[in-house]
């Protein structure tokens, strides 16, 4: 009978499959074009060619992207619905028109920018927002999809000239840095992760900061022609330390900003985020001592990733602080994924280190389930409904 019960927790904890998830084939295309950048090999550009096409093809029609699955984000997100943080795929999509020099994207580019254009809303103060998921809200509870509307927008005005699409960037920039909060007493700064001026979330959520989104957001600033806007604002400098200094207390950065959220555990696809932004923000940074303690601080999280993470055939999804993995222990494409990317970006900018030997391995694994595969992240029925009886059970003990 235990083993029996056993056998229906193993399988009712067991990740719904999804396939072709936009994040997966966005990060899984930037990771290929950076290896493109490094060796020049005509591999590279094949897969390219291919993996461009698979996230072409996902683009959903009324021009936004899907990340391929139902999950929460403090509302309900349906699976089919575009939502902002997708837009990540129009700057992977740049990444490839650029450096294979090649037009086969330029429609689809178009198409996402249109959507931002028809999505974003005008408020009182002149400044323009975009909500997370317009299709399931159209208020903006959740501003961090804001950033990424002006990454998509930036890595577009790269290659195109728009001069409506400018002034959105411009406008969609005022909101987002209106939102940002210093913290008393220190030179640091961050975002909460929901809109403190909206009634949906409760007080009890309102103190969330999602250090993971932050760097994400932090990277989505330093896109494109009108980046030097902000990112030469002593804010973003402060944000940043408000997540390297966590890195310097823990000795790794967990999700959140505090243990009610997801733990004090480590999920490998959004702590990389801080890896990939620390080196873009190298190539804005003034001082060479700047420079230097932000590549540092990059190399340092990115050790700890292998050193804690990999497991000899790919990388666990979330790990603790000690580095053993937590949950679902199969492999996770979209995580392996943003690993990947970070992984990539680390030899195109450091050179050699230890993520060189993982690169071929990491990727292949990728390409072999084309892509595809169970996610942690999404929701089913099933899903929800463990969920929800750990919830319960929690609080039973609590």
């Amino acid at each position: 009978m235990k083993n029996k019960m056993k056998e229906l927790v193993l399988f009712a904890a067991r990740p719904p499959y999804v396939k072709h998830s936009s994040q997966t084939l966005y990060q899984t295309l930037l990771g290929i074009c950076n290896m493109y950048r490094v060796t020049g090999g005509a591999y590279w550009r094949d897969e390219a060619a291919r993996v461009a096409a698979l996230l072409i093809s996902t683009q959903s029609k009324d021009g936004g992207f899907d990340i391929g699955y139902a999950f929460n984000f403090g509302l309900r997100k349906k699976k089919g619905t575009s939502s902002t943080p997708e837009l990540y795929s129009v700057v992977a999509l740049v990444d490839y028109k650029t450096t294979f020099d090649t037009t086969v994207a330029d429609q689809s580019i178009k198409k996402g920018i249109q959507w931002i254009k028809e999505n974003s809303i005008r408020m009182p103060d002149d400044s323009y927002t975009i909500p997370y998921c317009p299709k399931a809200i159209r208020e903006t509870v959740v501003i961090n999809g804001v950033s990424f509307a002006l990454g998509a927008i930036g890595s577009y005005l790269s290659c195109f000239k728009d001069i409506s699409a400018e002034e959105l960037y411009i406008k969609l920039g005022r909101f987002i840095n209106s939102k940002i909060e210093l913290c008393e007493g220190e030179e640091t700064a961050f975002w909460p992760y929901f809109d403190q001026k909206s009634d949906i979330p409760s007080k009890e959520l309102k103190d969330k900061v999602d250090f993971y989104h932050q760097m994400q957001q932090i990277e989505m600033h330093t896109i494109g022609p009108l980046a030097d806007k902000f990112t030469n604002s002593t804010a973003l400098w402060s944000l940043y330390e408000h997540v390297r200094l966590k890195q310097d207390e823990y000795g790794y950065i967990p999700y959140a900003n505090h243990s009610k959220y997801f733990g004090e555990n480590a999920h490998l696809w959004g702590l990389v985020s801080f890896v990939t932004a620390s080196l873009r923000l190298t190539h804005i940074a003034k001082d060479e001592i700047m420079k230097d303690r932000i590549k540092s601080s990059a190399v340092k999280t990115m050790e700890w990733v292998i050193d804690k993470g990999w497991n000899g055939e790919y990388f666990w999804g979330v790990v603790n602080k000690n580095g053993t993995p937590v949950g679902y222990k199969g492999y996770l494409p979209r995580s392996d994924a943003w690993v990947f990317n970070a992984l990539s970006l680390c030899q195109v900018e450091l050179g050699e280190g230890p993520w060189t030997p993982l690169l071929d391995v990491v990727y292949k694994k990728l390409a072999s389930c084309n892509y595809s595969g169970r996610e942690n992240h999404s929701r089913n029925l099933r899903t929800t409904i463990l969920a929800n009886s750990a919830k319960i059970i929690r609080q039973i003990k609590s």
